[in-house]
């Protein structure tokens, strides 16, 4: 049996996993779930090495890996919208905790905020309420100043018709009284 270069076995062990992964494999607890579908075309459209039986067989690729994924790096893609995607559950971990933590922060400022408005609509009340208080007040002191104006103009015509009724008593007493 001819002993083949650890790039050709390890590209030919890749080439038939990834053909044979079914889609009950490609849960998130599978380990073959890892491995995104950018990564498998690119290892599947790679031809295998040469072997060493073949003519043009180069001796240095015997001594090259094949493509080793290390799972702490992230994987860089140019399909969808990130850019990186995460290799591990750390990563993964992290960003969701920051991510949790910057929302929380987000939520209390937008409370901190709402707070505020909510402080500054009853400082609005207040204020309009107590304008209000004040608009009625001077509105009934023009009210009761124009009847007071009323009833002093009507108090001094009624003083002039008195007079008058004064005037023409006694004057008629006067006139037919001293006969």
């Amino acid at each position: 049996m001819t002993k083949l270069p650890l790039a050709w076995a390890i590209h030919a062990m890749l080439h038939h996993c990834l053909n044979t992964t079914t889609l009950s494999s490609l849960s998130p607890l599978s380990p073959s779930f890892s491995l995104r579908p950018h990564l498998r075309h690119a290892i599947l459209s790679r031809k295998p090495p040469a072997s060493p039986t073949q003519p043009g067989y180069p001796p240095w690729e015997a001594l090259e890996p094949a493509v080793v994924l290390n799972p702490q790096e992230p994987v860089y893609s140019n399909s969808g919208s990130h850019d990186t995607v995460p290799a591990s559950d750390a990563v993964v971990d992290e960003r969701v905790r920051r991510r949790r933590l910057s929302n929380r922060e987000s939520a209390r400022r937008s409370r901190m905020r709402k707070q505020k408005h909510l402080e500054n609509l009853r400082n609005e009340l207040n204020r309009l309420r107590l304008m209000n208080r004040v608009m009625l007040a001077v509105h009934q002191d023009q009210v009761v100043r124009g009847e007071n104006e009323w009833l002093c103009s009507e108090a001094t015509i009624l003083r002039r018709r008195l007079c008058d009724i004064t005037d023409t008593i006694r004057f008629t007493a006067y006139t037919y009284g001293s006969r």
